[in-house]
């Protein structure tokens, strides 16, 4: 595997090439941008966009020679431009925690933006919501039109979170595969000592409270998108504990078959853990106790 990512980030038209053909597969597409982070690691700013320049011209054509099909470019796009903005970030700060920050930031942004210009989601996302359920319900259970109302009004917090993902996974790509290069062992000591810090937190706090009393949208799609930052720190929590104490992997394999089969609720306590971690350290209670 080193040799692979080490051939591929020494050029910028492997790296594009590469990153537009995983864009196109969709059970490995969610490893393009993250070629394009290590090669921004790697070679520097102007490399690192060069090669996402070429991926989307790559992409660009093959939607023309489909008849027109952009949405693979424009969904590509929208996880490598924040990636490679949060990579030059993360190479001048050193700070993964602060990356993490900005990435949360932005998600946030683009939820308000969207929740603000989308005048009536139902409208919007309530047919495409309503043919999806249809599909994957039982052929004898009717469709439930409150619960495609539920769902259309949550669909810009869902979006914004779940973009919010996708960047922070071709970041961690990246970052380990530049690491694999260059340190061994470096990613994993980042991961794990993820914080967000207590303003996040707070605001979590505070917006949740508000969206609940007042019937906010807005708020609603800004916690949605605050608690799938929490819940990535309250991962590097396991991961950090884990870690410290030298308990079995097997932990680590629980933690992600939960998020698989009942990712709502194994979130939300994640998202618990990473807030009580805020406050008490579970990590550095852990290491004090594994030394």
């Amino acid at each position: 595997m080193e040799s692979l990512t080490r051939w591929v980030a020494s050029r910028e038209y492997r790296a594009g090439l590469a990153a537009a053909a995983l864009s196109l597969v969709p059970l490995l597409s969610f490893l393009s941008g993250g070629v394009l982070v290590l090669m921004r690691l790697q070679k520097g700013a102007a490399a690192g966009w060069r090669a996402g320049a070429i991926a989307t011209a790559v992409i660009l054509l093959v939607g023309l020679a489909a008849g027109g099909q952009w949405l693979v470019a424009a969904s590509a796009a929208a996880v490598w431009v924040p990636a490679l903005a949060l990579a030059g970030q993360l190479a001048g700060s050193g700070s993964f925690s602060r990356a993490a920050l900005a990435a949360l930031a932005g998600s946030a942004g683009v939820a308000v933006v969207a929740q603000s210009l989308i005048r009536d989601p139902v409208v919007v996302w309530g047919p495409m919501i309503g043919e999806v359920l249809s599909v994957v319900a039982p052929a004898d259970t009717a469709v439930s039109p409150d619960l495609v109302t539920v769902l259309a009004q949550a669909m810009p917090g869902i979006m914004s979170a779940s973009l919010f993902l996708a960047v922070m996974v071709a970041l961690m790509l990246g970052m380990y595969w530049h690491a694999g290069l260059t340190s061994p062992g470096a990613f994993g000591n980042a991961f794990r000592n993820l914080r967000l810090g207590k303003v996040p937190v707070i605001v979590t706090g505070l917006v949740y409270l508000a969206a609940q009393a007042l019937g906010w949208p807005v708020g609603r799609s800004l916690v949605l998108v605050l608690f799938a930052g929490l819940a990535l720190q309250g991962i590097a929590v396991v991961h950090g504990v884990t870690a410290a104490r030298g308990w079995p992997s097997l932990i680590l394999g629980v933690m992600y078959v939960s998020v698989l089969i009942a990712a709502p609720y194994a979130l939300m306590a994640l998202a618990m853990l990473a807030v009580a971690d805020t406050w008490l350290d579970f990590r550095a209670r852990a290491r004090q106790a594994g030394s």
